[in-house]
């Protein structure tokens, strides 16, 4: 089986405030690598797939659509600013079951020089109308950050019994860690950005400077 059965045990809730295991691994992801580390892991990832950092590129189709005779082809995706990860802060206890979580994106520059954007083409055929329509749109974003509150009881006992490979966030073992998990409830959800633009065939929609906040 993918999850084997567990043997019985006590059932032992992780305080994550107690927990030294815990203080642990957050330093060691907050701290230790942090934004500058993952921003590294990005680049590296990055730069092997398209040949630019923080960069992710796919050109030609990637999606091929159509419904009764009308056909939507999305092709040419650039996704460039990956690397620009700050405020890194995951995990973070702030009750015995509690946690929170908070990142940034693409910190806010003046000449937009770290703005996360995404861009592709967007094509619009039809046979039977000759139809035959194909733009280019862009967004880019800055200053995009995110702030969450959880409340999740892990089993010790649960997690204990999971073989290693179980522990891999795999389709087939994501249950197996799910499996020692109870009483979740995502409490809080926070979104901003402090700027965007959109660029529809080199036409650039007003800039809008202003925060969006979503709860």
């Amino acid at each position: 089986a993918v999850c084997p059965e567990h043997v019985e045990h006590d059932v032992h809730f992780i305080d994550f405030l107690e927990s030294s295991l815990w203080a642990s691994v957050t330093h060691v992801i907050n701290d230790v690598v942090g934004a500058e580390g993952i921003n590294a892991a990005l680049d590296c990832i990055t730069e092997k797939s398209s040949g630019i950092a923080g960069t992710i590129s796919k050109p030609g189709v990637f999606v091929d659509f159509s419904l009764a005779g009308l056909e939507l082809l999305l092709s040419d995706l650039s996704i460039t600013g990956l690397d620009g990860l700050y405020n890194v802060s995951l995990l973070t206890p702030t009750g015995h079951y509690n946690l929170s979580s908070s990142l940034g994106m693409a910190p806010y520059k003046a000449d937009h020089s770290r703005d996360l954007t995404v861009g592709l083409t967007i094509e619009v055929l039809d046979a039977r109308l000759g139809l035959d329509e194909k733009v280019h749109v862009s967004l880019s974003l800055a200053g995009l950050e995110a702030n969450t509150a959880t409340r999740i009881k892990l089993d010790k006992g649960t997690l204990a019994d999971l073989q290693v490979y179980q522990l891999y966030p795999q389709a087939k073992t994501r249950a197996c860690v799910l499996s020692a998990a109870s009483d979740f409830e995502f409490a809080h959800l926070e979104m901003a950005v402090a700027y965007f633009d959109v660029v529809i065939n080199n036409y650039s929609l007003p800039t809008v400077y202003r925060d969006m906040v979503a709860t």
